[in-house]
């Protein structure tokens, strides 16, 4: 719904940066070289105090590094780090990381403990070489008292919000609406996630971004139906935005601006619970699957660390259940002014963690805790993904999808004439290439 996402950093920098400067110290005092942490997640330096709390002959020590993925290889004079931590490290075009195999086969880490897709994901090569810490879903949320106008307990499609919404669309004798159930222009990561669900999968092997092209048109012409059918245009939809841009999501809802608001997980259980109270959630499916937000936060050993034993002692102690349930616990009794939800900002990568301890701190979750089965496949990216999907994918998605007064008036002059006059494929090839030439990836 906002023009730009709340940034995940949710809590106070200082607050980071002092708990550091204590970890630092408390790790000198130690005779053993302490591990060293490189992340972009606040929320590990309180795991590292935890860890600290726990080994005598053992200390981590965590380093902020605003942008991991981007921080590697360690500069010439630079402390190398024996820990990476952060999202997008899994489309790094040169692997940094060490196998972390043997923590199967000979240290005891239960595979199954892990969501299978996630930690399919972290194979580099077809080796184990990185972790799946958490991960977060797209959440359509919703008035409680509007429950019973939805099939499934667990999950919602597309289609079936398209119906719902536009049952509750009303406009005044001039044509302009005085209330709108949903338009999925309000959310440029909600086009990205349906495109994306419904066949256009963008995604990188054997060094080639690909896309099907005949999914990402149908797709397109799809949310172009959607705006015609139910919303009239795509200026009908902002000009419903902007009266209450200022207004936070959550109380599109609260206020009965709107039907239903798509979050991100991370964003809705933490938000304000005089809001939420009254709210009820689904995650949106596509085909009985729900799609992986592609930051999932991963965990890696520098290949070319000094302690790499060392490194391994602090993973396997991190995925384990027990311990995170603790570390649930530890960040909970902090009463922070800005929470922070579940492991690292998202659910944890061990469904155990999520179906017994993180239901006890967010109760809402009980009964709708992601399941196994119900995970999508994920796909590779290629290396920048984050910048390419920010500078190109979703405003490129966003103008495609977008029906102007003009469209809107031919299409209903001509109703059995193609929403889409032109290709999507071919603008996009250009916007890429244009991309690929300014910033030299891939």
């Amino acid at each position: 719904m906002n023009l730009q996402k709340r940034s995940n950093q949710k809590k106070n920098i200082y607050c980071f940066a002092g708990i550091l400067l204590c970890l630092i110290l408390a790790g000198c005092s130690r005779e053993a070289k302490p591990i060293v942490i490189w992340t972009d997640m606040p929320e590990f330096a309180f795991y590292a105090e935890l860890y600290n709390s726990q080994h005598s002959d053992s200390s981590a020590v965590v380093v902020y590094k605003e942008s991991p993925q981007d921080s590697l290889p360690p500069g010439r004079d630079e402390e190398k780090p024996d820990i990476v931590v952060g999202s997008w490290l899994s489309t790094l075009s040169n692997n940094y990381f060490a196998d972390l195999s043997s923590l199967f086969s000979e240290s005891g880490l239960d595979s199954t403990l892990f969501y299978s897709t996630l930690l399919e994901s972290g194979l580099i090569n077809g080796r184990q070489c990185l972790l799946p810490v958490s991960f977060n879903l797209s959440t359509i949320i919703f008035d409680k008292a509007r429950a019973y106008l939805l099939s499934d307990k667990y999950s919602v499609t597309a289609e079936e919000i398209k119906t719902v919404a536009s049952s509750f669309n009303k406009t005044n004798k001039s044509g302009n609406y005085t209330m709108m159930g949903f338009a999925p222009g309000w959310d440029p990561d909600f086009i990205y996630a349906l495109v994306q669900s419904r066949g256009g999968a963008f995604r990188y092997s054997a060094g080639n971004f690909l896309w099907n092209e005949e999914s990402l048109e149908d797709s397109i012409r799809w949310l172009r139906n959607w705006t015609l059918d139910c919303n009239t245009n795509s200026s009908k939809e902002d000009d419903y935005l902007y009266k209450y841009l200022y207004t936070p999501e959550i109380k599109w809802i609260s206020e009965d601006r709107a039907v239903f608001v798509c979050m991100d997980s991370d964003e809705f259980f933490v938000a304000d619970k005089e809001y939420t109270e009254s709210m009820d959630f689904r995650w949106l499916s596509f085909d009985g699957k729900l799609l992986v937000n592609d930051d999932v936060v991963y965990m890696g050993v520098y290949k070319n660390s000094s302690q790499i034993k060392e490194a391994q002692k602090f993973l396997l102690w991190f995925m384990d259940p027990e311990n995170q349930f603790e570390m649930l616990k530890w960040m909970d009794s902090m009463n922070f002014e800005t929470p922070d939800f579940g492991i690292a900002g998202g659910f944890s990568s061990l469904r155990e963690v999520n179906e017994l301890y993180l239901i006890s701190v967010f109760p809402q979750l009980l009964g709708n805790v992601p399941q196994e089965f119900s995970l999508m496949e994920m796909n590779g990216l290629p290396p920048h993904y984050d910048s390419l999907k920010e500078r190109v994918l979703v405003p490129f998605l966003s103008s495609a999808s977008c029906v102007t007064a003009e469209d809107a008036e031919k299409a209903k002059k001509e109703p059995d004439e193609d929403v889409l006059a032109d290709s999507p494929n071919d603008s996009f090839k250009l916007l890429l290439a244009d991309w690929r030439k300014q910033y030299g990836y891939f």
